[in-house]
């Protein structure tokens, strides 16, 4: 873990309100997502903070011995460069996004990032290690959480009645060609996912909204 120098309790209280800012910014941007109970869309905050308590629920109840502090770091860091990049969805009206438009996220997303990096290294070191980490995907923390946030959207949706699904006009077959190789970063996860596409067969009007 990354240590600072021991700052003054007026240098810290500066950069605290700066970060407390961002945080704000942060949990008010909105995902291209809809979930029952929520006013409008959802948002990186409420987003976050699903996925970290999801990963808790899911490490106790499976047992997985997952390193703890690792799945609730990467839960909460996994989208943070998307308070500049903003979220980009998935999927377009009935497909899946484009290999240009998939092209140009990854690209925002890395300029987002860069842009993380010169902001909170010196103030908050171990907060970029945490984003940069999740993204190397190189432990079985990073790779599950990344697993299951495809997971999680799934689940939003299906228990909101497949509003989002409708709006963009989605076909089972779609989503399952998105989704599919990636919950397989995590065998637990991707266990999960397929007794979800058994809930989802059964339920074809969650689809296809003319």
């Amino acid at each position: 873990m990354a240590h600072t120098a021991k700052k003054s309790h007026q240098e810290v209280l500066e950069a605290l309100l700066l970060f407390n800012e961002f945080l704000m910014r942060f949990s008010s941007t909105k995902r291209e997502i809809w979930v029952p109970n929520i006013e409008g869309r959802e948002r990186n905050g409420e987003h976050s903070y699903q996925l970290a308590m999801v990963a808790w629920f899911l490490n106790q109840t499976l047992a997985l011995n997952l390193d703890l502090f690792r799945l609730i770091r990467y839960a909460l860091v996994h989208d943070l460069h998307e308070v500049h990049a903003g979220d980009s969805p998935a999927f377009t009206k009935g497909a899946k996004r484009t290999k240009s438009a998939k092209a140009k996220k990854l690209l925002s997303e890395e300029l987002a990032k860069d842009r993380l990096r010169k902001e909170w290294t010196k103030h908050f070191p171990d907060l970029i290690e945490a984003m940069d980490s999740y993204h190397a995907g190189e432990d079985e923390e990073s790779r599950f959480i990344y697993a299951l946030e495809k997971l999680i959207a799934v689940i939003n949706v299906y228990q909101d009645d497949g509003r989002a699904w409708k709006k963009l006009r989605l076909s089972l077959e779609v989503l399952d060609s998105y989704k599919s190789h990636r919950v397989k970063r995590h065998d637990s996860v991707k266990a999960l996912y397929e007794e979800m596409l058994v809930l989802l067969k059964a339920k074809p009007h969650l689809f296809n909204d003319s």
